[in-house]
Parts: structure tokens; sequence; C-alpha cells
């Protein structure tokens, strides 16, 4: 990815950020978490309604 582009991806639920939504896919975070471990870019929670996403920038 190109630096500062923006990549969003879907069915991230954070339970710790007390937003309530469904945990569609509860993998979803655990792989997002550990692929993103020893990476720079940051995760950001993105809600709507009852769907929980999130994205990144490419640092």
């Amino acid at each position: 990815m190109p630096k500062n582009s923006v990549c969003i991806m879907m069915d991230y639920f954070d339970a710790s950020t007390g937003v309530e939504g469904l945990d569609i896919n509860p993998g979803v975070k655990l792989a997002y978490d550990e692929f993103f471990a020893d990476k720079p870019e940051k995760i950001a929670c993105l809600w709507g309604n009852q769907y929980n996403h999130a994205y990144f920038r490419k640092v």
C-alpha cells in the first residue's frame, strides 16, 4: 500500500471500547491484532449501528 493510504477492515469488533455491537466473526479481531502486533500502523475502530469495523492509515 502507498504511504498515507487508508485501509478499511470489516467485522473488527473491540469489546474494550464499550460500544455495543455484533461480534459477527470473533476470529477477525484476533487475526488483525496478531498481524499488526509488530507493525507501526494502529487500528482505529469504526461503528455504524450494530456493525463494527476498523481502519488503519499506512505509515
